[in-house]
């Protein structure tokens, strides 16, 4: 077998989407752009293909670079090409011949289980007026958001400080903020976009919000982006006042992208937990759930994922789009479902 078959071998073994999450990196799964997994982003300059010879092709178009599932580990790992086949195809579990591909000492492969970060957590630069927010503030909120709710429906997710208000690149805005702040992001009053096009600014390296409250008696509830959050926060306040089960231990938890995988430091949590997810309605939400899931399950988790096609209002796409402008008493009892499902599948 020359090298050739050797590389389309291990393409059969060990794809570019399944190579990807080995590396603890995501991309979508199906041939087609997405978001680049080499840095952050919120447009996607990132592209792979199935060549003639049926082998993957990648490209980078913010940086021009490109090449096959080889040339993918060698960009993430740092490899020279020779170094990146070699150690491709130790990952796939194909022999070959140490007289043709002379093994060289080679980088250890970032694991999902490695605990240390990998360079130093540097902190965000947080506005110098930040503050929770006052009653108004919180209703204009609520107005921004169309949503016909009193302010207690908010107070747990501000008295916990994720939710804050300052000025942000000289506007008014809302934030969501990590309690050990170690990240952020900022949204403007007046519902624009900033100047960047982004509805969102994020700031900071991306941990799962809320993940500090998760132990193994938990049902988290695991959302993408901002508003999810609040709205997940809304659902488990009128779960308190409905009286249903899972109130009591529900954890509203965010990831702040959908292209965003679960670190280390945040799935050591979720052993034994229960956790459901609400992925948005199009392909980023679907590739986000199914990555999550995957990672929840390794990581001895129970988890189960609601679809919100039949509670979105028209033309939405997640769980905030479900507040209009009351949160839907369906949706509440299904997550109630959910919950005993979990629980029942653990017995």
């Amino acid at each position: 077998m020359n090298l050739k078959d050797k590389l389309g071998a291990a393409e059969n073994r060990l794809p570019l989407p399944a190579l990807a999450r080995t590396l603890g990196m995501s991309i979508c799964e199906r041939p087609g752009p997405c978001l680049s997994p080499f840095r952050e982003e919120r447009k996607p300059s990132f592209s792979w293909r199935y060549n003639q010879d049926g082998r993957a092709r990648w490209k980078d178009f913010g940086t021009g670079e490109g090449g096959d599932s080889a040339a993918f580990l060698g960009k993430a790992l740092g490899l020279d090409n020779a170094d990146a086949i070699t150690r491709y195809l130790e990952l796939a579990g194909i022999s070959k011949d140490r007289d043709d591909l002379p093994l060289k000492p080679l980088p250890v492969l970032p694991a999902l289980s490695r605990k240390e970060p990998l360079e130093p957590i540097k902190l965000p630069n947080l506005p110098e007026d930040l503050h929770p927010g006052t009653i108004g503030e919180i209703a204009e909120l609520r107005k921004l958001r169309d949503w016909d709710l009193s302010i207690e429906f908010l107070h747990e997710v501000s008295s916990l400080g994720y939710l804050r208000f300052g000025r942000w690149q000289g506007q008014r805005a809302w934030f969501l903020i990590d309690a050990a702040k170690r990240f952020f992001e900022a949204r403007r009053m007046d519902g624009l976009n900033w100047y960047s096009g982004a509805k969102s600014d994020s700031r900071g390296t991306k941990f799962l919000l809320g993940a500090e409250r998760i132990n193994s008696e938990s049902l988290v509830l695991l959302v993408e982006g901002a508003p999810d959050f609040l709205a997940c926060s809304i659902y488990k306040h009128l779960g308190h006042k409905q009286s249903t089960c899972f109130a009591e231990n529900a954890v509203p938890v965010a990831m702040l992208g959908a292209g965003v995988r679960l670190k280390e430091q945040d799935l050591e949590r979720f052993k034994g937990a229960r956790v459901i997810i609400f992925p948005h309605l199009d392909s980023a939400g679907r590739n986000a759930r199914d990555n999550w899931k995957a990672q929840l399950v390794k990581a001895g988790a129970r988890v189960a994922d609601i679809c919100l096609q039949n509670y979105v209002y028209k033309g939405g796409k997640d769980l905030a789009d479900t507040i209009d402008p009351s949160p839907s008493m369906d949706l509440l009892w299904r997550i109630e479902a959910r919950n005993t499902q979990l629980k029942d599948s653990s017995k």
